[in-house]
């Protein structure tokens, strides 16, 4: 719920999650880079990558290992290296879950706010989702510039290719160009859809959080919106329907990317 935006991933996060908090973790920006630079681990400290454990060792030969497999694998054997090196099930179900809620604001659009961890439990990298107030389609909306998605592109966002076009996601092209992977994938979109996206359990989600911290809010004299944009933003889009670049309603999101990606499993299944 509210308390995910704020979490911190340190230490007691990764003992708590993964049994150990002992392996590399690398805090990926705006822009995080995978193209292959050569071996030299050295090369690869500006990638838009931070590294948040085990600084003093500064060993970066794990992401060197990862983004090889990715650029130089040819593609009968990516999925045996791929699965040796990132937990490919959870990967999928972290894209899953960012594509049906249009976060152009993680690895799908601007190809930021994520963890790579590499859990010595398992020698497998996992990518831990973070900061998600970009979510429901709502991070760089267009507006009369012309950049980012428009509040309806947001709401139609093309589930087999989850991504801001024009911008390299070389993980996400080369998982899902993999069958099985793709097949897994949208068996977990299609899951969402019919559960916990559903707009019957997520409006009750909704109504139950905006209680939560709705006194909290009003009480607020430095929020960047008014009491009454927060009274009106579960069921309203503002400002209005009318506006390419409105912020979306979170009820009325959820109603229409619900029923856009319906249409687009139903489509992929007759093909």
């Amino acid at each position: 719920g509210v308390y995910v935006m704020i979490e911190q991933v340190d230490k007691a996060y990764l003992e708590r999650n993964f049994g150990s908090g002992e392996g590399n973790l690398y805090k990926a920006s705006f822009g995080f880079d995978t193209m292959w630079q050569g071996p030299n681990p050295e090369l690869y400290q500006d990638i838009g990558a931070e590294k948040k454990t085990n600084e003093e060792e500064n060993d970066w030969s794990d992401i060197v290992e990862l983004l090889d497999i990715l650029n130089n694998t040819p593609d009968d054997e990516f999925p045996d290296e791929i699965e040796g090196i990132l937990n490919v099930d959870g990967f999928l179900s972290y894209l899953a879950a960012n594509a049906v809620l249009s976060n152009m604001d993680s690895l799908v659009g601007d190809s930021c706010n994520f963890y790579l961890y590499n859990n010595p439990s398992t020698g497998l990298f996992e990518l831990i989702p973070w900061d998600l107030n970009g979510a429901f389609g709502n991070h760089n909306v267009s507006h009369e510039s012309g950049n980012g998605l428009t509040a309806d592109e947001m709401i139609a966002l093309d589930i087999e290719e989850p991504v801001t076009q024009g911008e390299e996601h070389l993980l996400i092209e080369r998982v899902l160009a993999v069958d099985d992977y793709m097949d897994a994938y949208l068996d977990k979109v299609a899951d969402l859809v019919a559960g916990e996206f559903s707009p019957t359990q997520m409006n009750a989600s909704f109504d139950d959080m905006h209680g939560v911290i709705e006194e909290a809010v009003y009480a607020d004299k430095y929020k960047e919106f008014s009491d009454e944009a927060f009274a009106s933003s579960l069921t309203t889009d503002l400002p209005d329907s009318d506006d390419p670049g409105r912020v979306l309603g979170l009820k009325p999101f959820v109603a229409d990317r619900n029923a856009a990606i319906a249409d687009q499993l139903d489509e992929s299944l007759e093909r």
